[in-house]
């Protein structure tokens, strides 16, 4: 994969988990859907790292 598109998915993905950490801890609303899409997103966030290491020019 590009790694130009490696870098876009990877800022959309922190986006998407800023947003929710921020729903979850500083808003104060606690739900088992949100610390589940917690999870995902950290996990999609390694995998895009890894892309991004492993990723041609």
């Amino acid at each position: 994969m590009n790694k130009n598109l490696s870098f876009i998915a990877l800022f959309m993905i922190s986006i998407i988990l800023v947003s929710i950490l921020y729903q979850t801890f500083i808003l104060g609303q606690h739900s088992i859907y949100n610390y589940l899409a917690i999870v995902v997103f950290v996990i999609f966030f390694i995998i895009s790292v890894y892309d991004i290491r492993n990723a041609e020019e």
